[in-house]
C-alpha cells in the first residue's frame, strides 16, 4: 500500500478539494503505478474504484489544507480529517479501544491509513 499527500491551500471550494484529490490521484497512478488512462468509477456506495481486471485499489479523501489517496494491491482506506475538539462520549462510540489509545497517543495526527478487518 502507498499512500500519497498534498498540501494545498485552506481557501479552496470542497469541489476544489474533490478536483485536487483526482488530480493527485491520476498523477500517482500514471508516474508511480504505469497506468496511463485510469477509469474511475463508484460503487452504490459511492466507494471509487478503478475500472479493469488487475487493478490496485484504491481511496481519497481531503480535508482543508490536504488531499490524500492510496493506492494498493488490497482493498485500502484512507481518510484525512481537520483536526477540531470531539467529545469524548462521540469517540467512544464510533472508536475500538485501539482506535482510541491510537488517538489519545497521538492527537494532531491529520491522516489514518487502514486497511479492512471484515470482508
Amino acid at each position: 500500500m502507498r499512500r500519497y499527500v498534498e498540501n494545498v491551500p485552506p481557501s479552496l471550494t470542497q469541489k476544489e478539494l474533490h478536483d485536487r484529490a483526482y488530480a493527485l490521484l491520476y498523477r500517482v497512478l500514471k508516474d508511480e503505478w504505469g497506468i496511463a488512462s485510469p477509469v474511475v468509477e463508484k460503487t452504490p456506495l459511492g466507494k471509487p474504484y478503478l475500472k479493469g481486471e488487475n487493478m490496485p485499489h484504491i481511496s481519497l479523501s481531503h480535508t482543508k489544507g490536504i488531499v490524500c489517496c492510496a493506492v494498493s494491491r488490497k482493498n485500502v482506506g484512507i481518510d484525512a480529517e481537520y483536526p477540531r475538539r470531539v467529545r469524548g462520549s462521540a469517540a467512544e462510540r464510533v472508536c475500538t479501544p485501539a482506535e482510541l489509545w491510537d488517538i489519545q497517543s497521538s492527537p494532531l495526527s491529520l491522516i489514518h491509513i487502514s486497511e479492512p478487518t471484515r470482508p
